[in-house]
């Protein structure tokens, strides 16, 4: 995921909730948090053209539900949030090269069973006209692209090799996990690693002591050869084969360091 993509919608939705929800919460809804969950549905959801355009394909549909008086506040003071945010996401997705077959729709929808006013709650989800359209063309067929990096795998304290060869890998202190660290300041589930796109990316999914690569902290990562992950008191080095044909911009969601 591009941070660059997650500055963008952070900086526009900044504009839009000033001061809209400060009035009444201690802790205000994040636009960082409001962008990253969008951008990743949107990542998450793209489906692969079958007429002949490479361009992915964006879904069309956004819900967004938030707690009632949240949800009220925000339809009083910005009656406009969701056409603004719908302009946002369609020039976001045209500057990323992804292709929408509808127009972009964005729905603000509160939720009795959502208590925090901070909490968010989005799905992304394709429009059913635009599924029948692109299935008329021709049977939808899965991507069939081989990973770009060879032989992607992890050096666990310099004494440790695991292979990555599945699409998730799950990172922790807990027995279920794929890849289990005997260390008490790693979180029983402290990173998840996915392959998006035929390149590994890093999750923290909410660990205690948070996640670092190459000494910075993140929420994601899009794993590059040579980084160096830090978790608790564990080191993990992420190394591929070499492949001098392949190239890729590290992308990183990165929050402030923090000391210890």
């Amino acid at each position: 995921m591009s941070d660059n993509r997650i500055v963008y919608l952070e900086t526009h939705l900044e504009r839009l909730v000033e001061g809209v929800f400060t009035s009444f919460l201690r802790k205000p809804v994040s636009p960082h948090d409001i962008a990253l969950k969008l951008v990743r549905n949107m990542e998450d959801n793209l489906r692969m053209s079958t007429d002949g355009d490479a361009r992915p394909i964006a879904p069309d549909f956004y819900e967004i539900r938030i707690d009632p008086k949240t949800y009220q506040t925000l339809n009083n003071k910005r009656p406009d949030f969701s056409d603004v945010l719908t302009t946002h996401l369609t020039e976001l997705a045209a500057n990323t090269g992804y292709r929408i077959l509808n127009q972009l729709t964005v729905e603000l929808r509160p939720d009795p069973i959502l208590k925090d006013p901070t909490q968010v709650d989005i799905k992304a989800s394709h429009s059913q006209s635009q599924i029948k359209s692109t299935m008329a063309m021709q049977p939808v067929q899965p991507p069939t692209a081989p990973p770009p990096q060879r032989n992607p795998q992890l050096l666990i304290n310099g004494d440790r090799n695991f292979p990555l060869t599945q699409s998730i890998i799950n990172i922790g202190r807990g027995s279920d996990n794929d890849i289990i660290l005997d260390d008490q300041f790693v979180s029983r589930h402290h990173v998840q690693i996915r392959l998006r796109f035929g390149v590994y990316t890093l999750f923290d999914v909410h660990s205690r002591s948070g996640t670092f690569v190459n000494r910075v902290r993140i929420t994601e990562h899009r794993l590059q050869p040579g980084d160096v992950i830090k978790i608790g008191q564990s080191t993990l080095l992420y190394m591929v084969d070499e492949n001098p044909g392949f190239r890729t911009t590290s992308t990183t969601s990165q929050l402030d360091p923090v000391d210890g």
